[in-house]
């Protein structure tokens, strides 16, 4: 199946790779640029992208903008088009399988406005990091088969359309519109004072894209509104810390435990203390396809049971606020609904998650003991609880004694309790520590 998303940008450089990034896993890119002065152009065709110039080289003049958008994608002779601006991403975890099913000739995906205080630094997708944003802003006729349809016939301000030939129209795909416009009331400032030296005399004769005009105040007001009511509108990813030294088969089950998961939505981190031995060369080139899992060593053993070595990683996780963070050992694995039910209970206002487990190791072979866990030094396990990550950053893991992840566990709690964050535990056994 073939896809074509044409993307019009003007001094987009920021966003620019995070388009890129997307649009590249499934389609091919055209990007119809309007007069950028800064790297736009530049990345998105090192990047891979064709380049167009297009007719607003010195301002934004809906009217031009209309004629643009109707004509780019003419004479297409791909299965599907997808029009967009540079901030938005066209979105579905199974994008490629929803479009292969789908009977529509124009699908109308939701918009979500989404919000950030601060502007992304994953080096993924940008989806990963920011999940908060205000659902239900409308819909945009964006995506469409190019030989069913003649013409969209866009309106000013290209949100809404006209479509004419074959038309079969669904809202009901579950394809969203991810806008990626308000990524820090800095970055927003910026946008709307370099949108409103470029309206053009018919824009501001018609007050059209008035929003450019706002002052900083109105601006401001606008983001801290949608910013309080904003909600996790994707899916939390759990970040998991797996230290590592030289088991390899035990870890392999640690792994494979993950992969069968239930619910998808998490992330392994294997850190090797010291080199990593031949034998892990073996599992890596096995998982080298998830982009789910990374391996890393440290030069040299460090050993302290592996918790500097988990601070430095949580240090070093880039994700959303409302993601959390757990770390595990080589010598463990988990129950398929693990992850299923440990987002389940990552509810909006919660810090701490923790569940039941399994403990061997002491009472002589093949005796296994139930936990009960407590937040107490010796009554919980490293990898039976997460954190949310801003607050796991926070606190660090900083005692290297073997009672370290009680101890991590206790300032944790500390801190929900001194900042109003629930605790949520499951009854449920779900991990053996092996």
């Amino acid at each position: 199946m073939k896809i074509h998303t044409f993307i019009f940008t003007f001094n987009d450089e920021d966003i620019m790779p995070y388009t890129m990034r997307h649009y590249n896993q499934f389609a091919k890119v055209t990007i119809v640029d309007n007069g950028s002065t800064d790297r736009t152009v530049e990345i998105a065709k090192s990047m891979g992208a064709e380049i167009r110039h297009g007719e607003m080289q010195d301002e934004l003049d809906d009217i031009k903008l209309i004629k643009i958008k109707n004509d780019c994608w003419e004479g297409s002779q791909d299965d599907w088009v997808i029009v967009v601006d540079a901030d938005e991403l066209v979105y579905h975890p199974n994008l490629i399988g929803v479009l292969k099913e789908s009977q529509a000739t124009v699908i109308q995906p939701e918009n979500y406005e989404m919000f950030s205080e601060r502007f992304p630094t994953t080096p993924g997708q940008i989806y990963e990091e920011i999940k908060t944003g205000v659902a239900g802003g409308g819909y945009k006729k964006n995506l469409f088969k190019p030989k069913e349809i003649i013409k969209m016939n866009w309106d000013v301000g290209c949100h809404w359309s006209h479509p004419e030939g074959n038309v079969i129209e669904d809202l009901g795909s579950g394809i969203i519109t991810l806008h990626m416009k308000n990524l820090s009331k800095q970055r927003l400032l910026k946008r709307f004072a370099a949108g409103k030296k470029r309206l053009s005399e018919f824009n501001k004769q018609n007050q059209l894209s008035v929003h450019y005009t706002w002052d900083e105040e109105t601006i401001s007001e606008y983001f801290d509104k949608f910013m309080k009511i904003s909600i996790g509108l994707l899916p939390m990813t759990l970040h998991v810390i797996v230290a590592a030294y030289q088991r390899v088969i035990p870890l392999r089950i640690l792994i494979d435990s993950f992969i069968v998961q239930t619910n998808p939505n998490w992330k392994l981190y294997v850190i090797h203390d010291g080199p990593m031995p031949e034998e892990l060369d073996a599992i890596m080139a096995s998982y080298k396809d998830d982009h789910r899992i990374s391996f890393q060593f440290t030069e040299s053993q460090i050993g302290c049971y592996g918790f500097p070595n988990r601070d430095m990683m949580i240090k070093k996780i880039i994700g959303a606020d409302n993601d959390f963070v757990m770390s595990t050992n080589d010598d463990n694995y988990y129950a398929t609904t693990f992850v299923e039910n440990m987002i389940e209970l990552a509810t909006k206002g919660v810090g701490f998650i923790h569940c039941n487990m399994v403990h061997s190791g002491h009472w002589g072979p093949g005796e296994y003991q139930v936990i009960d866990t407590k937040i107490e030094v010796c009554q919980i396990d490293i990898g039976s609880f997460a954190v949310i990550l801003p607050l796991a950053k926070k606190i660090g893991i900083t005692d290297t004694s073997a009672v370290a992840d009680g101890l991590y566990a206790e300032a944790c709690l500390a801190e929900c309790n001194a900042t109003g964050l629930a605790i949520a535990k499951t009854e449920r056994i779900l991990f053996v520590h092996n």
